[in-house]
């Protein structure tokens, strides 16, 4: 029973990982190692705390008061790390109406970093050279919508969906009239080609 505690302890290591990662994309690099400082704080405290004296536990209360300081300083603000030479442009609701004005579709990709599902769906779907290759042969701007730190126009493009969260994919045909296409919360390769053969079809006929 004890070895079986200390394999399921691993899990729980990971998961702090992976916390870590998301909030040093939230925060930056000062705050990762910031949040990395107070979590040795906060475990020294702990340490200290089991050992049962009052000079002990006066030493421990004052590693978690320092903790909590860290851990609430204003490096601990959210940052934009958008870049201008990302390979996809940002969304906006403004951009896409201005790529469907000039006759373009466009597919819009609202996804945040703690989303496992949005990170799956680009690294297995999204970017396969196939889909990419598609998107370029049909002239479909990518626009993708990072909902990490939160963003009132995604959030608002959400609730226009009755979506609660991200994923959310949406394919806009180039007419301005026309309602966009909703891809599913999980994607393949296959999914997306046929949402592109289904929007190409729509185009033709009209």
């Amino acid at each position: 029973m004890a070895t079986f505690k200390e394999i399921m302890a691993f899990p729980l290591y990971l998961t702090a990982v992976w916390l870590l990662w998301v909030s040093g994309r939230q925060t930056g690099e000062n705050g990762m190692a910031m949040i990395a400082l107070g979590c040795v704080l906060i475990f020294f405290g702990l340490w200290l705390w089991r050992r049962q004296t009052t000079q002990s536990h006066l030493f421990s209360m004052a590693m978690f008061l320092i903790a909590l300081g860290i851990l609430t300083g204003p490096w601990m603000e959210k940052t934009n790390d958008s870049s201008p030479n990302s390979q996809f442009n940002e969304y906006s609701a403004a951009r896409v109406s201005e790529i469907r004005a000039e006759g373009q579709s466009v597919f819009v990709n609202l996804t945040a970093d703690w989303c496992i599902t949005c990170i799956t769906n680009e690294k297995l779907a999204l970017s396969r050279t196939s889909v990419l290759q598609a998107f370029s042969e049909q002239n479909i701007a990518y626009l993708r919508g990072d909902w990490t730190n939160g963003d009132p126009q995604i959030t608002e493009l959400l609730s226009e969906f009755n979506r609660s969260g991200v994923p959310l994919y949406l394919l806009y045909p180039k007419d301005l009239s026309s309602e966009p296409i909703i891809l599913p919360q999980i994607l393949t390769p296959t999914i997306i080609l046929d949402s592109l053969n289904e929007l190409k079809a729509k185009e033709t006929s009209q």
